[in-house]
């Protein structure tokens, strides 16, 4: 699967961090990952995790925090960063979107 490597810029104020929060009775709260995950859904048709360098706690800010994703070999070419742009809210953006280089064997 090719991987894309994501640099992502966040106003965290409305965030309950970046992890999604799984499990218990209680909707899950809102998470830059699942922000990012649930606009990929709406471009590719299916779900792919969005794996973050690092985790953040609620209210916290970022401007380059980098993440991963690996998108089905069968996915269709994008112009991800407008698509991103188009399906995210206002407090989060993707501000680069590239292939990760393969990997050395």
């Amino acid at each position: 699967m090719p991987r894309f490597k994501l640099s992502v810029a966040y106003v965290g104020t409305r965030f309950a961090g970046w992890q999604i929060q799984e499990g218990g009775a209680k909707p899950s709260p809102r998470t830059v990952q699942g922000e990012l995950e649930a606009a990929v859904k709406r471009m590719l048709g299916a779900h792919v995790r969005v794996f973050g360098a690092g985790r953040t706690d609620a209210g916290v800010h970022a401007e380059g925090q980098t993440a991963h994703m690996d998108v089905p070999e069968n996915a269709k070419p994008l112009a991800w960063l407008r698509a991103f742009a188009a399906l995210l809210p206002p407090d989060v953006a993707v501000m680069v979107a590239v292939p990760s280089l393969p990997e050395m064997t």
